[in-house]
């Protein structure tokens, strides 16, 4: 989790010249064409989001499973285990494509920015 904290950081930091450089050019046009870097910012965002919602959506359909099948079989305790980890199973799951983006975005701006 450190890791992705401090990727995010180098993200932002190795952003800001590009966005900076991209304002310069026509100021209050960023999210136009002609500024890929904004436009990437901000749809590689919601794409993200969308793909967590559905990542966490099926976590919770798996976990609705377990737990339905360890009350069938009378498991109290690996359905105390399971409801106690459920909730960082759901996070994981949803912030798992953001923190590959922005591990994808890292590696791609340390090549474009050396």
């Amino acid at each position: 989790m450190q890791k992705s904290f401090f990727l995010a950081a180098e993200v932002i930091a190795r952003r800001l010249p590009l966005i900076a450089g991209e304002a310069a050019l026509l100021p209050g046009a960023l999210l136009k064409p002609g500024h890929p870097e904004s436009s990437r910012m901000v749809s590689e965002k919601v794409n993200a989001l969308g793909q967590g919602m559905f990542e966490a959506g099926l976590q919770a359909a798996q976990i609705n499973m377990q737990m339905g099948f360890m009350a069938m079989v009378g498991d109290a305790a690996g359905m105390m285990r399971l409801s106690q980890a459920t909730p960082k199973k759901l996070a994981r799951a949803f912030t798992r494509p953001a923190r590959q983006k922005v591990a994808a975005n890292a590696k791609r701006l340390r090549k474009r920015v050396k």
